[in-house]
C-alpha cells in the first residue's frame, strides 16, 4: 500500500508506452551504476564534493542533509506517548492470529497483547504493546507485523515509515549531544527493520521516552525526518571548459539560451578563482525560481499544491499549467507527449519510480550525471530540491519496491 498523495495511477501507461514504441522498461537496482558514476570516481572527495564529468562538463556536487524547520516540530509530537497499534475491526483471537502469521510465537503474541484492547468507538482492535516486547521483536517479524498495521487507519509511522539507513543513524548519533549516545544507538540497532534492500525506522515514540529533554527530542526528530539532497555547479577553468556544457544545457533546455549563457561562462574562466558557476544558471525559469523553497501562498491558495508530477511535467513552462495536477490529465499528456527511452542522456528526460504493478509513485526530472530536479509529494513544506536517484529510490519503496524507468518529450 502507497502513502496516499504519492500514488497516481495511470492504468496502462506501460502497456501504452510499449506498444508505441516497442521499448522494455529498464529496471535497475538501488546498486546499479549510474550513467556519468563511472567517468566521475571519486575526485574531490577530501574536499568534500564529488566532480562529475560527462557532456554536461564538470559538475560539482556537494550532499546535503535538509533537515526539517524546527517550527514545524508540534508540542504534540515531541510528548513521549505510548506506543499504540490499531488492528482494525477484529477480535482478540484474531489479532492473535495475525501476530502468528506475522512470525510471533505465542508467548511474544501474549506479551504484545497484554494492554488491550483499548476503548474504540468504532469497534476497532486497539493495543498498547510494552515497550520491551516490542523490542524483542526480530527484524523479519517486525517487518511483516509493521507491513500489516500499515493497512490499517491511525497507524501514521507504520504507513509512513522513516528511511533510516547506517550513515545517517551514525551521522545523527555523531552530530547530537545526546545524554546517552551508546543506549540510543542500541535502541535503534534493535527497531530499525529491512524492507526491499533498505532500512526504515517506524517506532520515534520509544526513542522520545529515552531521550532527557525536549531539545533532544526536537534534534533527533529533525534528523530522522531530514532529506538526502544535493548543491551543484559547473566548474570552469579554461575556455574549453565552456564547449561542452554549452552545448549540452542549451540544446534541450527552453529558457537557457547560448546568448545568455556563453558571456557568463567565459567571464568565469578569467577569474583567478571563481569556484563553480551555480546550476541554477542552467535551469529554466520554472525550477531556477522554485529551488530549494516550498511553494508560495498563490500555488496552494484554493488548488492541490504542486506535487511531484506537477513538477515534472511543468518543468520546462515559464507559466506552469495548473492542469498537471489532475492526475488522469498528467496521465494523458504523458502517454501522448512521451516516448520511453532506455536511460536519461539529456536535461529534461523524465523519470518515473513504479511499484511492480506498473503503477506510478513518483516522478522527477533528469538535469546530468545521476542527478534530478524533484519535489517529493503534495506536502507543502516540502521544499523542490535536486537528489540522487539511488537517494529517491528507497523514498518510495516503503511498501512495494519502487524501480525507475524513463522517458523523453517527442517533438510534435
Amino acid at each position: 500500500m502507497a502513502p496516499k498523495g504519492y500514488r497516481i495511477t495511470y492504468g496502462v501507461l506501460l502497456a501504452f508506452m510499449a506498444g508505441l514504441v516497442g521499448l522494455a522498461v529498464w529496471f535497475a537496482s538501488h546498486g546499479m551504476a549510474h550513467r556519468g558514476d563511472g567517468i566521475a570516481g571519486l575526485l574531490g572527495r577530501d574536499q568534500g564534493y564529488e566532480i562529475m564529468e560527462g557532456p554536461w562538463g564538470d559538475l560539482m556536487v556537494w550532499d546535503l542533509r535538509l533537515e526539517v524547520p524546527e517550527e514545524f516540530i508540534t508540542r504534540e509530537e515531541l510528548s513521549p506517548r505510548p506506543t499504540q497499534w490499531n488492528f482494525g475491526k477484529m477480535s482478540l483471537d484474531q489479532a492473535r492470529n495475525v501476530l502468528a502469521i506475522q512470525g510471533c510465537s505465542p508467548a511474544q503474541a501474549d506479551s504484545l497483547l497484554q494492554n488491550g484492547p483499548m476503548p474504540s468507538p468504532s469497534g476497532e482492535f486497539i493495543i498498547q504493546p510494552p515497550e520491551s516486547a516490542v523490542l524483542r521483536l526480530k527484524s523479519e517479524p517486525r517487518n511483516d507485523l509493521y507491513a500489516f498495521l500499515a493497512q490499517q487507519s491511525g497507524n501514521r509511522y507504520y504507513q509512513e515509515p522513516v528511511y533510516l539507513p547506517p550513515t545517517q543513524m551514525e551521522k545523527l548519533l555523531r552530530e547530537n549531544k545526546f545524554s546517552h549516545p551508546e543506549e540510543l544507538r542500541l535502541l535503534l540497532q534493535k527497531l530499525v527493520y529491512p524492507r526491499n534492500g533498505y532500512q526504515y525506522f517506524s517506532d520515534p515514540e520509544i526513542i522520545l521516552r529515552h531521550l532527557a529533554n525536549d531539545r533532544e527530542r526536537v534534534d533527533f526528530l529533525r534528523g530522522i525526518f531530514g532529506v538526502d539532497a544535493v548543491r551543484a555547479g559547473l566548474r570552469v577553468q579554461t575556455s574549453q571548459d565552456c564547449e561542452k556544457p554549452l552545448a549540452y544545457w542549451t540544446h534541450s533546455m527552453p529558457g537557457v539560451t547560448a546568448t545568455d549563457l556563453k558571456p557568463l561562462l567565459e567571464s568565469f574562466y578569467k577569474l583567478k578563482d571563481p569556484g563553480p558557476l551555480s546550476i541554477l544558471y542552467v535551469l529554466p525559469p520554472m525550477a531556477r525560481l522554485r529551488l530549494y523553497t516550498t511553494p508560495r501562498p498563490e500555488e496552494v491558495k484554493g488548488a492541490k499544491p504542486p506535487d511531484c508530477h506537477w513538477t515534472a511535467l511543468n518543468f520546462f513552462r515559464r507559466e506552469p499549467d495548473p492542469r498537471m495536477s489532475d492526475n488522469q490529465y498528467a496521465s494523458d499528456y504523458i502517454k501522448n507527449n512521451f516516448t520511453q527511452i532506455s536511460q536519461p542522456s539529456q536535461p529534461g528526460d523524465l523519470l518515473l519510480l513504479l511499484n511492480p504493478q506498473g503503477q506510478v509513485l513518483h516522478s522527477a526530472t533528469y538535469l546530468a550525471g545521476n542527478i534530478y530536479f524533484t519535489k517529493n509529494g503534495l506536502n507543502v513544506v516540502q521544499p523542490w530540491v535536486l537528489m540522487r536517484e539511488k537517494d529517491l529510490l528507497p523514498l518510495f519503496s516503503k511498501h512495494e519496491p519502487a524501480h525507475p524507468a524513463y522517458f523523453r518529450k517527442r517533438d510534435l
